[in-house]
C-alpha cells in the first residue's frame, strides 16, 4: 500500500508539471510503473492490423526501443489486447510458456500488460516486463495500479489526438482564407478558375 501511494504521488506530480511534453510525461509514467513493479522495462504500444509498434519505452531491452515493430502473434500483448483485465506472466518457464513465441522472440520471463483505449477505441497496450522471472506473483494491487496507470497514459494520448486535430483544422481554415483572398484579387474568370482548381487539388 505504501509503495502504491508513493507511486501515485509521483504520477500526480508528473501530471501537474507543465514543463514536460506529453511524450516525456508518458516516458516518466512508464518509469514510475517500472519502479513500482520492480521490473527492468516498460513500454507503450500501438497495435494496427496485427502489427505491434512500440511508441515509447524505458529500460535496456530491444523491445523497449521506440519504433520497434513486432508481429502481434509473437508478443505477449496478443493475450492482453481486448481484455478488460491485465494479463500477467510471473515465470514463463514455470507457467508452461517456454515454447510461446513471445518468450522465444523476446526472452521476457515475466510480463504484466493492460489494454489501452483512446476515445473508447482500442489503441494498444501498456506493458511491464523483465528477462528474469518474478520471485512472487503479481498482486491484485499491482494489477490495479497498472490499470490506473493505463488510464493516465490514455488521457495523454487523447490530449495529443485533440491537439493534432485542432492543428489540422486551423491549417485547413488558413488555406480557405488564403484561397478566398486570392479569389477576391483575381483579375478575370480564367484566373478564378485556376485558383479554384489549385484549391481543389490541395
Amino acid at each position: 500500500l505504501a509503495e502504491s501511494e508513493a507511486a501515485l504521488e509521483r504520477l500526480h506530480t508528473l501530471a501537474a508539471d507543465g514543463s514536460l511534453s506529453r511524450e516525456e510525461k508518458i516516458r516518466q509514467i512508464l518509469e514510475v510503473g517500472r519502479d513500482r513493479l520492480g521490473v527492468d522495462i516498460g513500454f507503450l504500444t500501438h497495435i494496427v492490423d496485427e502489427t505491434l509498434t512500440v511508441e515509447e519505452g524505458v529500460g535496456d531491452h530491444p523491445i523497449a526501443e521506440a519504433g520497434v515493430t513486432v508481429p502481434l502473434s509473437k508478443a505477449y500483448c496478443r493475450h492482453t489486447i481486448g481484455s478488460t483485465e491485465p494479463f500477467a506472466v510471473d515465470d514463463a518457464v514455470a507457467d508452461g510458456l517456454e515454447d510461446d513465441p513471445a518468450f522465444e522472440t523476446s526472452g521476457l520471463a515475466c510480463y504484466l500488460g493492460a489494454t489501452i483505449r483512446v476515445d473508447g477505441e482500442q489503441y494498444g497496450t501498456v506493458c511491464f516486463a523483465d528477462t528474469e522471472p518474478r520471485s512472487r506473483t503479481f498482486t491484485d494491487s499491482e494489477r490495479t495500479f497498472v490499470d490506473l496507470l493505463t488510464d493516465w497514459v490514455s488521457y495523454l494520448l487523447e490530449q495529443r489526438k485533440y491537439a493534432a486535430e485542432r492543428a489540422s483544422h486551423q491549417e485547413r481554415l488558413s488555406g480557405i482564407l488564403n484561397t478566398t483572398q486570392s479569389l477576391m484579387q483575381a483579375r478575370d474568370r480564367s484566373e478564378v478558375a485556376e485558383i479554384a482548381a489549385n484549391a481543389a487539388q490541395n
